[in-house]
Order: structure tokens, then C-alpha cells, then sequence
């Protein structure tokens, strides 16, 4: 059953708190009033889903209608004012800044509005609700917090091949044969600085392989 509101009443309840981080918790108090949160499981499940699904509908109203957006990601959300004018609008939804570039949708982002984001289709997907089972969320939670562990240590690697987060595939690649050169024992590299730097090559590789 869906939440007894409307997107009227979010629209007052987000105008409310301009810029602030809302969390899960906040907005499932607020919008299933009266009734007791559930614990881990499949009830909570589907009142997450219920609440995941409206926000996505919501950010897409406001895109036409105020040109505000809700950024969205993982157990928090905030409203943030329309781009400036004469601004891209396509939001970066890893840090909820909009393009710097000039024009309505700039030459890079005119073929990527809105903004494609596999979190969004999964909530818009009906059949990811109703076929859940107790066994099925416990696989998505697994591997949920698996990719966590997964991202924490690519973003481990790549730090210590002292490269920034978004770097590519190809500067991965060569900052890697520049440093097994550099720091190879056989050409009197340290072997502990090699190990450490092929163990995060061990990790890279796997990461821009999948």
C-alpha cells in the first residue's frame, strides 16, 4: 500500500529544509505517520521501496515544473535550487553539482538528460517490489554491502597509485607500467614499494576488467 501523500506534500515538506541532508529515517517517520518502523526485513523493505519509488517521481516533477531537483543517493536526500542561468542542467549525482558548462544542456550532457541511474529504474520497477522474497533481500543486502567493500578498496588503490577517484581506464593502466618500471627488484626498485603497488594493480585490474 503507498503512502498516503501526495507530491504537493513533499514538495512543502522539502521546501521546508532548502539544502539540508534528509535521512531515510526522517522521511519514513514523516510520511508513514503513526505507524511503528518494522525491523530489518522484508516489511521494511517495502515502505523503503514505497518511499525510494515517490522520491524518484517527485524529482522528475520538479525538473519540469520548478526546475528544482531532489538528489537522491543511498539513505539521504535534499532539495537543491535550479541551476544558475545560462547553466547545464545535468546534476552530478556523486556530488550534487551541477555542469559548469554554459547552455540548457551543454554538448557532453545533451544525449544523457536526464541523467541515467540504475538506483532509479530498480525503484521504478514494480516487479522488483512485488517479487521480493525474505531470502531475496537478504542477497540484495549481501551484495549491496560487497560492492561497498569492493568501492572502498578500488578507491584505496587508486590513491595509492595517486590517482583521483573518476580516473580511467587507460590512465590506470599506465600509471601502472610506469610504476612496475620504477619499482621493479630486478631493476633496484624496493620490493616492499613494489608488492604494495602491485597488490593495488591486483585490485585495479579486476576493477576495469569488469
Amino acid at each position: 500500500m503507498e503512502p498516503a501523500w501526495d507530491h504537493e506534500t513533499l514538495k512543502a515538506w522539502f521546501s521546508a529544509r532548502p539544502g539540508q541532508d534528509v535521512s531515510e529515517t526522517d522521511l519514513l517517520k514523516a510520511f508513514f505517520p503513526g505507524e511503528e518502523l518494522p525491523g530489518v526485513g522484508l516489511a521494511l523493505f517495502q515502505k523503503h521501496f514505497l518511499l525510494y519509488r515517490r522520491l524518484w517521481l517527485f524529482d522528475d516533477e520538479l525538473r519540469v515544473t520548478t526546475g528544482h531537483r531532489l538528489w537522491i543517493r543511498g539513505i539521504r536526500s535534499t532539495l537543491i535550487d535550479p541551476p544558475p542561468p545560462g547553466r547545464c542542467g545535468w546534476l552530478d549525482l556523486e556530488t550534487g553539482r551541477y555542469c559548469a558548462a554554459a547552455g540548457k544542456l551543454c554538448p557532453r550532457h545533451d544525449q544523457k538528460f536526464p541523467e541515467q541511474n540504475s538506483m532509479k529504474s530498480y525503484y521504478l520497477n514494480w516487479k522488483n517490489l512485488e517479487g521480493m522474497t525474505e531470502e531475496g533481500l537478504k542477497e540484495l543486502v549481501d551484495g549491496f554491502f560487497r560492492r561497498m567493500v569492493d568501492q572502498k578498496a578500488v578507491t584505496a588503490a587508486l590513491e595509492t597509485f595517486g590517482l583521483p577517484p573518476d580516473a580511467a581506464a587507460k590512465a590506470v593502466k599506465a600509471r601502472w607500467r610506469r610504476l612496475s618500471l620504477d619499482h621493479h627488484p630486478d631493476r633496484g626498485g624496493d620490493p616492499a614499494a613494489f608488492r604494495k603497488f602491485s597488490d593495488a594493480w591486483s585490485v585495479l585490474k579486476a576493477w576495469i576488467s569488469s
